[in-house]
């Protein structure tokens, strides 16, 4: 008897930690071939709830030279720790940006990497930042500032 899936296997898009690497070739390419598609251009819409809460939706972007929906949106939600009068329900913004850096490098790193031939199982980075409250309160006094003028 014949076996005939050995014709579908060799079908099959071949990925390696994740990554379909035919497209990941493919898209390299179309980049070269048309620099312009590699533009994009992310959005959210941002809305305050409560205190230092408030959550910003993620639905469209441009990108490949064309507006895009995402197929279902995220709703990304943001809090401050208790000792910066926030509820401590979510990530902070800092926290929210240094996530933001880690992942852009991460799949960048990897991408790069599987186009070099490297086959990792893991990868895993700490990421910190330091920040001072000194811009906030500063920012916070001129905001009080204009209140009262203005109110």
């Amino acid at each position: 008897m014949r076996n005939t899936n050995a014709a579908n296997v060799s079908a099959l898009p071949k990925i390696v930690n994740g990554v379909a690497v035919d497209d990941l070739f493919t898209t390299i390419d179309a980049i070269k071939a048309s620099p312009r598609i590699a533009k994009f251009i992310f959005r959210v819409r941002n809305q305050w709830a409560d205190g230092g809460q408030n959550s910003s939706t993620v639905d469209t972007f441009y990108g490949a030279g064309q507006e895009l929906n995402r197929t279902v949106p995220f709703i990304l939600e943001a809090d401050e720790p208790a000792v910066l009068l926030g509820k401590d329900k979510a990530a902070n913004a800092g926290e929210y940006l240094l996530h933001a850096l880690a992942a852009c490098l991460t799949t960048s790193i990897v991408y790069h990497g599987r186009r070099a031939g490297s086959k990792w199982k893991r990868w895993s980075r700490r990421w910190k930042a330091i920040s001072t409250c000194t811009v906030f309160s500063d920012w916070i006094r001129m905001f009080a500032k204009g209140s009262r003028e203005s109110g």
